[in-house]
């Protein structure tokens, strides 16, 4: 999975936001709490069922969900539309995952917070991978969880 991460999310900004993403070498496994950036954060969240269950969460600073509404919408930023760039981008990483895992399975909708200091629980999962990227020297995170009933299975 941590291949197709690689290979999807700087596909993706390139092709939506026109802006290159890099792998940042680091530990590929760990907890989905959120990274320290520094001021807001915004992490969507796309769960994944079917025969394949877990989720797909991904962190990114506010300066990249402004340059995501900018280059997605051609609109200043505001919370909605910066909530919605975000939401689309997990949204597409999600699906492309969603294409190499087994069938039958479905995407959920993304749920999308903003803030500065809170922690995402998706019950019954653990983190089973984790990639950081940098996109316009913007810190990005996304990680893949796998839902309990499936541990033993990736």
């Amino acid at each position: 999975m941590n291949e197709v991460i690689q290979s999807v999310f700087p596909t993706v900004t390139t092709s939506v936001l026109g802006a290159d993403a890099f792998a940042i070498e680091g530990d590929t496994t760990g907890a989905v709490d959120s990274p320290s950036f520094p001021g807001r954060t915004l992490v969507a969240c796309v769960q994944i069922a079917g025969a394949w269950s877990g989720a797909v969460v991904m962190y990114c600073t506010g300066e990249f969900a402004s340059m995501a509404v900018k280059a997605m919408f051609d609109l200043d930023n505001g919370a909605d539309e910066e909530r919605d760039a975000v939401g689309e981008l997990a949204n597409m990483v999600a699906g492309n995952l969603k294409a190499t895992l087994p069938s039958p399975s479905h995407l959920s909708l993304p749920i999308v917070a903003a803030g500065r200091d809170f922690r995402l629980d998706v019950r019954h999962s653990e983190a089973i991978e984790r990639v950081e990227f940098l996109v316009d020297e913007q810190h990005h995170v996304i990680v893949t969880l796998l839902r309990e009933e499936h541990r033993g299975e990736s």
